[in-house]
């Protein structure tokens, strides 16, 4: 059976803690495979210091009909955009 790829879209200082019961959950079954994402594959830092890697960039993504889910946690990079 083909696994559907669950996706963390993550930026700098993403907040850990709102994705962490997810990927948790998603994980333990077996149909489904969490990938990380970002705009590019540097890897991103979240707000409690935590650091991951990052599996594809956006543009990478492109098999849309393996796609399920795509979770988004909040986060501080949304700051920097704000003030510059």
């Amino acid at each position: 059976m083909n696994t559907k790829d669950v996706l963390l879209l993550l930026t700098d200082k993403w907040a850990d803690w709102e994705a962490s019961y997810a990927i948790a959950e998603v994980n333990s079954v077996p149909h489904y495979s969490v990938k990380t994402i970002a705009l590019d594959k540097e890897s991103k830092t979240s707000i409690g210091g935590l650091r991951a890697e990052i599996d594809l960039s956006i543009e990478e993504y492109t098999d849309l009909n393996n796609l399920a889910l795509v979770i988004l946690p909040g986060g501080f990079s949304w700051q920097s955009w704000i003030t510059g």
